[in-house]
């Protein structure tokens, strides 16, 4: 298992980096993806270079949809109240 999903399933990791150079965020994606939806330690979230523009369109949107719901709203499930300590980070 790669460490950007062992760190995200730990709740150990508050930043997550994702770079299109990176195997891990680009090949686990969906593992990645399940993580987030059950992490509560995420507060910021960034994507350096063209890492969007790599993964699938379905992907793509559940990653968003992942991260919205576990950063904007603060919790696993949407289920948070710090409504605004995360945000999303792009270069795009």
């Amino acid at each position: 298992m790669s460490d950007i999903v062992t760190q995200t399933q730990g709740n150990t990791v508050t930043t997550l980096h994702f770079t299109s150079e990176d195997d891990d965020a680009t090949g686990n994606i969906g593992q990645i993806i399940d993580a987030i939806g059950d992490n509560s330690s995420i507060v910021t979230v960034k994507s350096l270079d063209d890492y969007l523009a790599c993964i699938r369109n379905d992907f793509r949107s559940r990653l968003l949809q992942a991260l919205s719901c576990t950063v904007i709203t603060g919790g696993p499930h949407c289920g948070g109240s710090h409504y605004d300590q995360g945000f999303y980070e792009t270069n795009l």
